[in-house]
Parts: C-alpha cells; sequence; structure tokens
C-alpha cells in the first residue's frame, strides 16, 4: 500500500520494487557497523582508512558489475541492490577492522568525562534519530509528487539522476560535522575559513556540470541517459544549485549543535525542510505540470534553504541565552 499509494509506484514495478528492497533493507546493518567504527576512526584522526574503505568498496562494485555485465545477469532490479549492499558490507567490514584496532587502545572510562549513563547517551542521540527519520522522508514525497507531473516517468527519472550527482558532489562536504566536532572549539575560525573554502566547491562543479558540455559528455557517456531525459536531468541540476550552496552550512551548523549537545534543533529544522519541500512541490506541480525532475529539485532546495535559517536562528538564540546567563553569572 505504500508503495503503490504513497509513493506512486506502478502496479508493472511493485514487484521488482518489492524484491529491491528485500536486499536493500539489509543495508541498514551494515550501514550501522560501518557509522559506528567511523566515529572511532574518525575521532583519533585516522580518516586515511575511510579513503581506503571508500576506495576498496569501489573497486568491489566494479568487479561484481562487470561480472554480472559478461554474464549477462542485469535481468532484474535487485541486481543493482545487491552490487550496492556488498559495496556497503565490504566498507563496514573495512571500517570495524581498522576500528576495532584503535576501540582496544581506548580506555574503558575517561574520569573527567561527564557522560556516564546510557540515558545521556540516548538523550543526545533521539534528536538525530528523528532528524534522520524525518529526512528520508523527503525523497519518496518528491517522487511521489513528481508522479503527478505530465510525463511522470521522465520526470522521475530525471530528478533521480540529477539528485544521485549532487550527493556525489556534496559527499566533498559531507563530513563538516566531523570537523567541527573535533576541532571547532580549538580554533574556529580556522574551521570557518576550512567551511568557506571547502563549501563552494560542490557548487562550482554543478555549474560545470549544469552549463558546459561537460555535464552532458558525462551524462551521455558516463551515466547513459540521451533524449528528453537528458535535457530533463541538466535542468534539474541547474535547479539544485542552491541546494549544494546551503548544503555544507547546515552540515557545519549541526556540527556546532552536536558540540553543543543540542541536538533537539535538528529535528525542528528538519521538520521545516519537510513542510517547505511539500509547500514548493504543491505549489510547482499545480503552477508547472510539465515542469519535469526540476520542480523536485528547486523545491528540494527550498526546503534545504529553510533548514539553513532555522538553523542559524536557533544558534543566534541559544548563543544569546549563553551570553546572557555568562553574563549575569559573572555581575552576581
Amino acid at each position: 500500500m505504500v508503495l503503490s499509494y504513497l509513493l506512486g509506484v506502478s502496479d508493472q514495478t511493485l514487484q521488482p520494487t518489492i524484491d529491491a528492497y528485500r536486499v536493500l533493507m539489509f543495508v541498514t546493518l551494515f550501514s550501522g557497523i560501518r557509522c559506528l567504527y567511523q566515529g572511532i576512526i574518525i575521532s583519533n584522526m585516522k580518516t586515511k582508512w575511510l579513503t581506503i574503505g571508500m576506495v576498496i568498496r569501489l573497486i568491489v562494485m566494479a568487479l561484481i558489475s562487470w561480472v554480472v555485465l559478461a554474464n549477462n545477469w542485469v535481468n532484474h532490479g535487485y541486481v543493482g541492490a545487491i552490487i550496492f549492499l556488498s559495496g556497503m558490507a565490504v566498507e563496514a567490514l573495512v571500517s570495524s577492522l581498522e576500528g576495532r584496532v584503535i576501540a582496544r587502545k581506548i580506555p574503558k572510562h575517561l574520569e573527567e568525562h561527564s557522560v556516564t549513563r546510557q540515558s545521556q547517551i540516548f538523550r543526545f542521540y533521539n534528536p538525530l534519530m528523528i532528524a534522520s527519520l524525518i529526512a528520508i522522508s523527503i525523497t519518496p514525497t518528491i517522487n511521489a509528487v513528481l508522479g503527478w507531473s505530465t510525463k511522470a516517468e521522465v520526470a522521475i527519472a530525471s530528478y533521480a539522476v540529477a539528485v544521485s550527482v549532487v550527493h556525489l558532489l556534496n559527499s566533498v562536504t559531507s563530513y563538516i560535522h566531523q570537523i567541527v566536532i573535533n576541532f571547532y572549539k580549538k580554533d574556529k575560525q580556522t574551521v570557518l575559513r576550512f567551511t568557506i573554502m571547502v563549501s563552494v566547491i560542490p557548487s562550482i562543479l554543478l555549474l560545470l556540470l549544469g552549463y558546459t558540455p561537460i555535464g552532458t559528455w558525462g551524462l551521455e557517456n558516463i551515466i547513459g541517459v540521451s533524449g528528453e531525459l537528458l535535457d530533463q536531468s541538466i535542468l534539474a541540476l541547474r535547479f539544485f544549485i542552491l541546494f549544494t550552496l546551503c548544503f555544507p552550512w547546515i552540515d557545519f551548523s549541526n556540527g556546532i549543535l552536536m558540540l553543543r549537545g543540542q541536538t533537539k534543533v535538528m529535528s525542528f529544522s528538519q521538520i521545516g525542510n519537510v513542510i517547505a519541500t511539500v509547500i514548493a512541490l504543491l505549489f510547482f506541480i499545480f503552477l508547472f505540470p510539465g515542469g519535469g525532475g526540476a520542480i523536485g529539485a528547486f523545491a528540494q532546495s527550498i526546503g534545504f534553504l529553510i533548514e539553513l535559517i532555522i538553523l542559524i536562528y536557533f544558534l543566534k538564540v541559544l548563543s544569546k541565552n549563553k551570553s546572557g546567563r555568562l553574563f549575569r553569572k559573572m555581575r552576581s
């Protein structure tokens, strides 16, 4: 029911979608293992192992893809899901092997550390979990609304192509929150300058892909799209520019909130993102039913802009309250 009515999956593709999901549901297991040990690796400044893990993952996925293509086994959607799951499992294995070595050297308890109970961890983590659950609803919602457009298949496919490219570009800045957590207290200005320098990279790359022949060549020869889907994908990419501008600073702001233990704010910002995205989607799909994947791209960009505005507002309010309490304490 969820796939058919909420996400707009047709009867012809319903069973293949379910089969692919049955494979992908195990991704969460390996993703959890990977994230756990990557946290240990990052906090101990062994970040080269993240690169090693990703390189090995890509090699394994490329080898499996080559075997599948060589034997003409691409006969079902779950084939791609198996390749992705295999890559995630390999990366989780690499992270866990190095992470366990580091973990053995970490003392079981630091005397000066304020966290002594699991309940303290849950108070920090629960808002992050809620924020993640809210965030993952955005893409299915966009796909569902794009299903109402004039050419639904092209709209959904062009959005999927564009968002996958954008996520690849944004991966350059996806660990900024870790930079903040590990270095912000030591040197705020250096972290800020680093973020400013790195934050423009995805947007510059997106402009090159969206407005030069490089993007057309890449989508045609690497991803394999052509015709109307190619044109719609390029258009969707152009409407993602606001998304790439906001993403690094959202991650930066979230890093500050994590550092301060104020993760509840992230739930509010994600709710604002979803509400803004849905309103924008419904507005644009009503006015421009033939807008294709660009509607989803622009709506998601607006959602991220609203999320960033909410984060900045809360950070200013929280900083002002903290300064006020400190001033009152000094006076007393």
